[in-house]
């Protein structure tokens, strides 16, 4: 009987050997499989397997003669199906489960056909089935179930890719996901919202699919113990060849995790499970970055110079929070306190109140908000001082977590998942973010808040439809108000990128240009307002400290002149300072000093970043495939253009600030524009990554050079620093060969020419500050106020100017440039300890 025309079904063949005779079957897809289906069905035959179920075969075409009625009625086969039309197993599939469901079948079980299941344990199916399960899949892993002769490549594979897969897509574990052997309830397979006969499943993409679909229809699912022997010293038995095969395996796997075989008509369920999938994204991005943001878990940085960074600037706010607990919150008005580091460390640890007379005094320089909240936090703590100290660098590096994830949510809502996943991983990586995450004082995420929160006041009012000025303008002057009274270091950076989210809008929107400078006005005058109101509290609290406001406005001027070199000075080091140029100040920060990300300079990631901006602009036909985010792309470009705006805008403004403080001032690169950089380059590179796959689609061994100079170029950019490592290798080869050296406990100086190494090891008192002093010819060369003194100095801890050396180095080393603007006669360099040198080594 021939079998044809029906939708979703391959045309076949039935010839029945035997009427039905129970109530569920087992469906076995065969293709010339010789002597291994005959050994199977001889051990079915054996267990009384065909008087459990009716045996089914769904032959795709054999032509080794496996298929021989006689034979096959002899053991125990109730029903052979041929195929007579395309597909390969999926058809096979939909054929046997076709005809099963008309005969009136009320379960269907599934077994491959070459001999390595256990067909003598289709009764645990059956009772299964009878117990009201939908779905039992078979499991050699899970206990009492048997793995012998596995391939190591399937095993590996199966367990770091399929099973995690299909388990993630499905919402519930599974083990041995490839495993054929498997059983359906009829109500699963005709379940409206599964729809199993499609021309769609050709292959293994019913497999794949009907693993999944049950648990996510809520259906009752379950695995079983089942035996898999693969034959020992003998080839595998399998269809599946090693590279195209698996190549179309792992397709399959992705695009079912993808929803792709689900029916549109299902949009509301397959909605439901794209938003439980990104909520589980978006706590893995929290989750992630938290762990890099509070501990270095990630060990982007060296682990001393995470716990000891910006210590001095963090004791303030180790005062103002001991001070809150023991005088309250309203002593010294509230502002934060200096004191000596240490001692302000070891009294808040022990819990005990400061020694007055050893207070150098109030840092009224800004009002401290953070203070006070942290203040309040270590009054309420039912922890110890320790435990809470740790609370409060966990709230703050779980906020800045959730700010950037937002960032990437808003990011991965435009341009799309590879531009938030290279925006995740440069947020990841970045080793000022991770550095001043957790840092007290320095509230990072107070510094991103006004530009998020523009951002998704915005993204409001365009599924709104309405514009709200008044709100837009509350916006800019609260959250700006939160980053002011935080302190008012990079304000200007904060101003500027706080205008990005609306120039973004502006041109996705095709806003008017008269609109836009109303808008665009509004929140400025609005963020303005938030900066004023914050100095104008500041100026009040610190009155009430001097006792008149004259002096107060006296003490916040001359600090915001002395750090922009707006007025003179009369202080010497102040002098210094302002005789640095902004040319010379923004080549230090744009090409010199430290490295932001993967050993990548601002100056390098610049233009890297505007070539990408540039690409996504690109309308040359079959070079790109932009299409409807080109728009998008447009405006983002435009975002991180302001970003780094905002960031060279500060090294002008404050450039005295700058020059002073190479230590802390690379913060400014994160706020935000590595992210917003990588995410240009994340959006392009996956429109180029799909234009060349859709030119390589069907070719193996294309796709997998695609995948391979993809990878390669990943692991360039990322291994960038390592080029500079081998260049600092070498030189610190060269010097050990050749220059004059020194030598203590754990590390041994160099000095060429032009460079001083330090090269260290773990036996090295890292927690010491070292020193180095240039003795010139001439001390008319130096600066004003080194000259009495007769040398110019450094004082600097190791991991401040440490290099990056090779992975395979166990050396920590510093490369110091010999200063050229003075000749130099001789170079003392040492260690400082309880204010005197522990040790020194002269080069003259």
């Amino acid at each position: 009987m021939l079998i044809k025309d029906i939708n979703g079904v391959p045309n076949f063949e039935v010839q029945e050997l035997e009427p039905k005779s129970t109530k569920y079957c087992v469906c076995i897809p065969i293709i010339n499989e010789g002597e291994r289906i005959k050994a199977e069905l001889e051990r079915a035959f054996k267990h009384d397997v065909h008087k459990v179920c009716d045996i089914i075969i769904c032959d795709g075409g054999s032509t080794d003669g496996c298929t021989e009625l006689e034979a096959l009625k002899s053991l125990g086969v109730n029903t052979l199906l041929t195929k007579k039309d395309t597909g390969k197993q999926g058809a096979q599939l939909r054929m046997g489960m076709w005809w099963a469901l008309q005969r009136g079948y009320e379960g269907i079980i599934t077994i491959d056909g070459n001999n390595k299941d256990s067909i003598e344990d289709v009764p645990s199916f059956v009772a299964k089935l009878d117990e009201g399960y939908d779905f039992v899949q078979g499991s050699r892993f899970v206990k009492g179930g048997k793995a012998e002769n596995t391939p190591i490549v399937r095993d590996i594979s199966l367990k770091l890719i399929h099973a995690p897969v299909i388990s993630l897509t499905a919402g519930k574990r599974y083990t041995d996901t490839t495993n054929a052997y498997r059983a359906y309830s009829a109500k699963y397979l005709q379940h409206p919202k599964v729809l199993p006969f499609r021309e769609i499943f050709v292959s293994y993409e019913l497999l794949a699919y009907l693993s999944v679909r049950a648990d996510q229809l809520g259906l009752k699912t379950c695995e079983i113990p089942v035996a898999r022997v693969y034959p020992k010293n003998e080839k595998t038995p399998t269809k599946i060849s090693f590279f195209k095969g698996n190549y179309n395996l792992l397709k399959i796997l992705f695009l079912n995790s993808a929803d792709r075989y689900i029916k549109k008509a299902d949009a509301p369920l397959v909605s439901k499970r794209k938003s439980l999938l990104q909520k589980s994204l978006l706590f893995l991005s929290v989750l992630t970055l938290f762990l890099g943001f509070f501990n270095n878990t990630w060990k982007v940085v060296n682990q001393d110079w995470f716990d000891s960074w910006e210590r001095f600037s963090e004791s303030l706010i180790i005062g103002r929070m001991q001070e809150t607990k023991t005088e309250g919150s309203g002593a010294f008005k509230g502002l934060l306190l200096g004191l000596n580091i240490e001692e302000q460390y070891e009294s808040f640890l022990a819990g005990e109140p400061f020694n007055k007379d050893e207070m150098i005094g109030v840092y009224t320089h800004q009002y401290g908000l953070q203070g006070r909240f942290f203040g309040l936090i270590n009054a309420i703590s039912p922890f110890s001082p320790k435990g809470t100290l740790q609370l409060c660098y966990g709230i703050n590096a779980l906020i800045l977590a959730v700010v950037i994830t937002l960032l990437l949510w808003w990011i991965y809502g435009q341009l799309g998942g590879g531009a938030a996943v290279f925006g995740w991983a440069a947020a990841i990586s970045a080793q000022w973010i991770t550095l001043s995450a957790r840092n007290l004082y320095w509230c990072t995420w107070t510094m991103l808040l006004p530009m998020l929160c523009v951002l998704f006041f915005i993204k409001w009012e365009e599924k709104s439809g309405r514009e709200r000025n008044i709100l837009l303008f509350l916006t800019g002057v609260i959250t700006v108000f939160i980053r002011a009274a935080c302190g008012y270091e990079y304000i200007s950076t904060v101003l500027i990128v706080l205008e990005a989210p609306l120039i973004y809008y502006a041109v996705k929107q095709h806003m008017p240009l008269k609109l836009y400078i109303k808008r665009a006005s509004i929140l400025g005058f609005g963020a303005i307002l938030g900066f004023l109101l914050a100095i104008t509290i500041h100026l009040f609290t610190i009155s009430q400290l001097f006792g008149s406001f004259p002096e107060a406005v006296q003490e916040l001027s001359s600090a915001a002149f002395s750090r922009t070199g707006v007025a003179s000075t009369n202080i010497d080091w102040e002098k210094y300072f302002l005789s640095f140029t902004v040319d010379e100040i923004t080549r230090v920060y744009l090409y010199e000093k430290e490295p932001l990300l993967f050993g990548w300079y601002g100056g390098m990631l610049a233009p890297f970043f505007a070539f990408f901006s540039a690409l996504s602009l690109a309308k040359v036909r079959g070079v790109l495939f932009i299409g409807k985010t080109r728009r998008n792309m447009a405006a983002f470009s435009l975002m991180l253009g302001t970003a780094f705006a905002g960031v060279m805008s500060w090294f002008i403004l404050a450039r005295v600030h700058s020059a002073m403080h190479y230590h802390i001032n690379y913060i400014l690169w994160g706020l935000p524009f590595l992210i917003f950089g990588m995410a240009i380059c994340g959006a392009v590179c996956c429109k180029i990554f799909a234009r060349l796959w859709l030119r390589c689609k069907g070719n193996v061994l294309k796709s997998a050079g695609l995948i391979a100079l993809s990878a390669l170029l990943a692991l360039g950019f990322i291994g960038f620093n390592q080029i500079k490592a081998l260049s600092v290798y070498s030189g610190v080869s060269q010097a050990a060969k050749k220059a004059p050296a020194t030598q203590t406990a754990g590390l041994e100086v160099y000095r060429t020419a032009d460079k001083i190494y330090y090269v260290a090891d773990k036996s090295f008192d890292y927690t010491r500050r070292l020193f180095v002093e240039f003795y010139p010819t001439d001390t008319n060369d130096l600066p004003e106020y080194q000259r009495e003194q007769g040398y110019d100095v450094h004082e600097f801890m190791f991991e401040d100017k440490e290099q990056p050396m090779p992975s395979w180095s166990d050396k920590r080393v510093i490369v110091f440039i010999i200063p050229t603007h003075y000749t130099v006669k001789s170079v003392v360099t040492g260690q400082i300890g309880d204010g005197s040198w522990i040790w020194s080594g002269d080069f003259t």
